[in-house]
């Protein structure tokens, strides 16, 4: 009997072999190239990329991180990566990466701006980023020392930095009118411009950057001398009104003007670097100020009129100007005095022949010795302006006030106006001194004896022209009554003898009267200035006259008696006329 299988039984499962590949698979190529070409990728970019840099500006108007570009020429040289704040909040940082290669241009000497539209002294500029945007550009510069740290610009530069020329610094107390692109000239010929500016907190000072073309860069000198030239120049002094405008370039966008040092010979060209003063006008640059020399001067009247800038003058030239004025109260008698200092120019006040080694102050007092002054004159009657005149009055006092100065002192004398005043005020005195005199003078004249005495002296005449007329016809009787005419004359002569006494014994005290009244006028006169004695010249005339007529009535009346004295010791004298007595 044979055995059959479950009738659920199934065949037994073939068992699977399994078999091991040999060699590379192609499904990796496509990966391992897209690797390959990824990290060439990577190594290409980073071998293109260049330095990163941080640029500060003000504010970060126009700039936006991954989109400003920074060109060079129109050319993109680099992006700006971020933009954040200072930890300060004063300005902002800009982060910009550069294409490679660029390492050789950061150096200090590199300057970095925004282009945008710009209005400015130099036109309008930077239309296209209406279009574009803005974008960062630079000027790459080879000098300074290697620095990834930068500050913008605010203001786009005139010219590279590398362009030839002089370059020079001007300093000045305010910027005025003056900005970038100010034109700088020479005989109103552009001849360079300001390139930039900026303050110096420790001067305070403002320092400008000037740029002056090759061409004109000899005309420079050491000594030249640079004035603003902006807007229109108004000046109100002494002379009257000065109004003066170099151009209508300057007039609208300022300018600068310069030329050789006046009074000065030409030193060598100016070179780089080389730093001015910017004088606010050219009044000043024109003023032969060099090396002044510095004196004081006390006044007792009012100094109404002089002011800082006032002219010091010498025979009509202007030798210096008033740098101080002030006023000085001296506490034991509460008396002032006002101190006015000023300077003098020694090459508008030449000696000839003087010492070199002698100082200032012994200059001075030299002068001082031989008469020099300082005195108040009127320079403007419509302003009110006056100057300080220095003359040379050798009869005035040297009255010296002397203050809490080192600077040499110059003796002052009363201004005109003052001593017209002086005299004004002792009119009263001197006119009522005068009327007194007149009125002695007249009680003389009209004195009973001294009519009387006229009276005879005119009868006397009379009788003597009629003597003398009929002397060739009556002679005879004449000489037989002349005894009686002698006797009459000798009491006529005692009489006259009298009355001259009477009137000279009178005249000292009235001639002593006139003489101190007219002293005193005279002696306020000579210490005023020349002109004021016209207001008092007729006073020595009318002096002259009255003592000329006294003297002319006392000499008649001496010549009367003379003669009187003369015929009764020589009566034939009338006969035969005057002969030689031998002397007597």
């Amino acid at each position: 009997m044979t055995e059959t299988a479950p009738p659920d039984a199934s065949p037994a499962a073939p068992e699977a072999v399994i078999r091991k590949r040999r060699g590379f698979q192609t499904v990796w190529i496509i990966p391992i190239v897209a690797a390959l070409a990824g990290g060439w990728l990577w190594y290409r970019a980073v071998q293109a990329k260049g330095p990163t840099i941080e640029i500060t500006f003000e504010t970060a108007d126009g700039l936006e991180a991954e989109k400003t570009k920074l060109k060079y020429k129109d050319l993109e040289v680099g992006h700006v990566t971020t933009i954040k704040l200072d930890p300060g909040l004063g300005y902002v940082i800009a982060t910009v990466e550069l294409v490679r290669g660029a390492d050789v241009y950061l150096v200090e000497g590199t300057r970095f701006w925004v282009v945008k539209p710009r209005i400015g002294a130099g036109g309008i500029s930077g239309l296209g980023t209406l279009v574009s945007g803005a974008y960062i550009t630079a000027d790459l510069s080879t000098s300074g020392s290697p620095t990834t740290r930068f500050t913008g610009l605010e203001e786009p530069p005139i010219r590279p930095a590398v362009a030839e020329g002089l370059r020079i610094k001007l300093r000045a107390a305010a910027l005025g009118s003056i900005s970038i692109g100010t034109p700088v000239g020479h005989l109103q010929i552009p001849m360079g411009d300001v390139e930039g500016y900026r303050l110096l907190r420790d001067e305070k000072l403002i320092e400008f950057d000037v740029f002056i073309e090759p061409e004109y860069a000899d005309l420079v000198r050491k000594n030249s001398r640079f004035w603003n030239t902006s807007g229109i120049n108004v000046t109100l002094s002494a002379d009257g009104f000065d109004i003066h405008a170099e151009s209508l370039e300057s007039i609208l966008m300022g300018g600068i003007a310069f030329d050789e040092s006046p009074g000065e010979p030409a030193l060598p060209a100016a070179t780089d670097g080389d730093v001015f003063v910017l004088l606010p006008t050219e009044e000043l640059a024109r003023e032969i100020n060099t090396n002044p020399r510095r004196s004081i001067a006390y006044f007792d009247e009012s100094v109404s009129g002089v002011s800082v800038g006032t002219s010091v003058l010498f025979q009509g030239i202007e030798v210096g100007r008033v740098l101080e004025v002030g006023v000085e109260a001296d506490s034991r008698d509460l008396s002032f005095r006002m101190p006015v200092i000023f300077e003098t120019y020694p090459q508008r006040l030449t000696i000839l022949n003087e010492d070199p080694d002698e100082t200032h102050g012994e200059r001075v007092r030299r002068l001082v010795d031989h008469g020099m002054r300082v005195q108040l004159a009127p320079a403007n009657l419509l302003t009110g302006a006056r100057n300080l005149m220095l003359d040379f009055r050798p009869e005035s006092p040297m009255v010296f006030r002397g203050g809490a100065t080192d600077l040499p002192e110059m003796p002052t004398v009363p201004s005109t106006g003052e001593a017209i005043a002086d005299v004004l005020g002792q009119l009263p005195e001197i006119v009522a001194d005068l009327r007194d005199t007149v009125h002695g003078v007249s009680e003389i004249i009209n004195a009973t004896g001294t009519a009387e005495t006229l009276s005879s002296l005119r009868s006397s005449a009379a009788s003597l022209d009629q003597l003398l007329a009929t002397l060739g016809t009556e002679s005879g009787p004449l000489l037989s009554s002349l005894d009686d005419v002698l006797t009459d004359m000798r009491a006529l002569v005692t009489g006259i003898d009298v009355v001259v006494s009477d009137v000279q014994a009178g005249t000292p005290e009235l001639m002593g009267t006139l003489q101190e009244t007219f002293d005193a006028a005279l002696g306020l006169v000579q210490s005023s200035d020349r002109g004021v004695s016209t207001v008092v010249s007729g006073m020595p005339a009318i002096q002259q006259e009255l003592t000329s007529a006294l003297h002319e009535i006392a000499s008649g009346m001496r010549s009367l008696a003379g003669l009187a004295e003369f015929l009764e010791r020589h009566p034939e004298a009338l006969l035969r006329g005057k002969t030689d007595t031998g002397g007597l």
